[in-house]
């Protein structure tokens, strides 16, 4: 018999002869099987050198090791289950960087878990992160035994070489020389893969957040960076996603079949509709939520002007609202054309800028600093909805610190710099920072905000709030929507006082509602891969074919190619002589 075959045959006689271990062999194993909670290299690192001095069978090594692996995973499973019913233990083992784990996990459980055995530093937060946010326990089960069936061998075999080729060398030093490069290796993996900002030193975090975030989670300045998909040009990104829409209409038979999930509303609600016909939709008993607005006609013709203006005023008394005011185009789209107005005279001077012959709309300014966006879809037939995402916008800002210019902080900041040709002025829509406020040194700490819109165009970061989604804001926006006609799918634009006050659904004002152009924004959290961002704007499509296909089987029918197409030029052509956002 080869020596290959003598090992293997002691290794399956090693099972028969368990019960004779001696206090040596029973804390061998032991050790095998705890030490995994602390560190599985350490553990593989052992089981190395007891098989390389032939202490115990090479399968009573692996299968040792193999089950403390796996207990470990699951005991951290355990945690992450029971914190989510016992409250003491969820504030000691879940905190924001188990929640930053939730979409990636339900997705992706072998890529997590496969991670985790490279990067053992994040094991404790991915596994209690599994747990709580309810990860199938059978796939969590399958990813645990089978990534750790592969890992276990590779690593041991890697440890018996590299300690056989130093024996020669260093002899019984080479032992403890693989254990302090573990550490160090350790050390620098969780460094270089370090999740949140739990550990990270009070410098990283920003030093204004209470002013940056105002009753949102914070911020640390990492979490600031632009997104790939992000910076991949729009006409680019979208590509894709034109012959998905495509490839949609034809198994639909209609290119144009999404613009009958909203079929009271002009495209469904995809460009060019009248956005203050939301608002008039919404039922009296609902429209306590919605911030209170006028609707002014620009007249054409210049002597028209001082008209209008009386008009606006008029209607603002009738209405009880005062400045400062948000103006914004009836017929809008990214922001353009939208202003906070002081006084009369900037009202005069928005109103001279506005195109004659278009509606334009005023709105009580919510002075709550906080932002949101909730993505709403309700079923033909289903008597209540639900909401499919929250998203929270933080607004276009920089943070001081006392030696610098606001104009040298937008150059210094990845994601003001991104968009520093709007904030700087040299964009032709958008009136930028006072020129006055450029050069002027903010204190250390002081939180600059440099535009007013809080969308993508200026910049505006978007983070995926749906851990904050609870069934009293479901219900409160489910109301809403139900108490519209025919609406079934759309967005929500809000400002809101604080996230415990959003998440009783109360405390919040809704300044925009959006038809089916209103675009799954948490798709641009910069934390999201590219991959992740096509597949939910991907459903999102997918979503609005089946809505419309339900839809059309009630009789209610798409708009036509022909003006579909027609209604976007028409929008493009307008939106360009609207005056320039703030």
């Amino acid at each position: 018999m080869g020596e290959l075959g003598k090992r293997l045959f002691q290794s399956i006689a090693a099972f028969g002869h368990i019960a004779n271990l001696d206090m040596s062999g029973l804390a061998k194993i032991t050790s095998l099987l705890v030490l995994p909670f602390a560190h599985e290299d350490l553990a593989i690192i052992l089981g190395g050198y007891i098989i390389v001095n032939d202490l115990m069978p090479v399968s009573l090594v692996c299968l040792s090791i193999y089950g403390g692996i796996v207990a470990s995973d699951f005991a951290l499973y355990g945690i992450g289950a029971a914190a989510r019913h016992v409250p003491w233990l969820s504030r000691y083992a879940v905190d924001d960087r188990v929640h930053r784990f939730s979409d990636t996990l339900k997705r992706n459980v072998f890529g997590v878990v496969a991670f985790c055995r490279v990067v053992p530093g994040v094991v404790f937060i991915a596994f209690v992160a599994c747990g709580w946010m309810r990860v199938s326990l059978a796939r969590f089960t399958a990813a645990s035994l089978i990534i750790s069936a592969l890992y276990l061998p590779v690593m041991l075999f890697l440890v018996i070489f590299f300690c056989d080729a130093l024996d020669d060398r260093v002899g019984m030093w080479a032992w403890p020389m693989l254990f302090l490069a573990i550490v160090a290796a350790s050390l620098a993996r969780k460094r270089a893969f370090a999740f949140g900002n739990a550990a990270e030193p009070p410098a990283i975090v920003d030093a204004a957040l209470a002013g940056s975030c105002f009753g949102m989670p914070p911020l640390a300045r990492a979490d600031r960076k632009v997104a790939t998909a992000e910076r991949i040009p729009p006409a680019l990104f979208y590509l894709p996603l034109v012959f998905n829409w495509i490839r949609l209409g034809l198994r639909h038979r209609s290119l144009t079949l999404p613009t009958a999930a909203n079929p009271m509303i002009f495209t469904g609600g995809m460009w060019g509709e009248s956005k203050s016909s939301y608002f008039y939709d919404v039922a009296p008993a609902a429209r306590q939520w919605i911030a209170d607005f006028v609707v002014v006609k620009r007249n054409a013709g210049a002597s028209s002007m001082a008209a209008d203006i009386e008009r606006a005023a008029h209607a603002l008394a009738d209405a009880g609202l005062e400045f400062p005011l948000i103006a914004k185009p009836d017929i809008g789209w990214h922001g353009h054309g939208v202003r906070l107005i002081g006084n009369r005279n900037q009202l005069a001077d928005y109103v001279a800028d506005f195109p004659q012959g278009h509606m334009l709309m005023l709105q009580r300014y919510v002075p709550y600093a906080a932002e949101a966006a909730v993505l709403y879809a309700r079923l033909p037939g289903d008597t209540s909805g639900r909401i499919l995402s929250l998203t929270l916008r933080y607004f276009p800002h920089v943070v001081g610190n006392g030696r610098m210019t606001v104009r040298q902080l937008i150059g210094s900041d990845a994601r003001a710099q991104w968009k520093s040709a709007l904030h700087l002025g040299t964009d032709p829509t958008h009136r930028g920072v006072d020129p006055c406020d450029l050069d002027r040194i903010p204190a250390h700490g002081e939180v600059v905000r440099i535009a007013l819109i809080g969308n993508q165009r200026a910049g505006a970061l978007y983070r995926d709030g749906h851990r904050h989604i609870t069934p009293a804001l479901e219900a409160r926006f489910d109301a809403i929507a139900r108490s519209m006609t025919e609406f079934h799918y759309g967005r929500f634009d809000l400002r809101f006082e604080s996230i415990e006050g959003l998440m009783r659904g109360e405390d919040f004002a809704v300044v925009e509602i959006n038809g089916i152009g209103g675009e799954a924004i948490d798709c641009w959290d910069p934390r999201l891969p590219v991959r992740e961002a096509y597949r939910r704007l991907a459903e999102q499509q997918r979503l609005l074919f089946l809505i419309g296909e339900r839809n059309r089987a009630r009789g209610f029918r798409p708009i036509s190619t022909g003006e579909f197409i027609g209604s976007l030029i028409r929008q493009t052509q307008l939106i360009c002589r609207y005056p320039a956002s703030a």
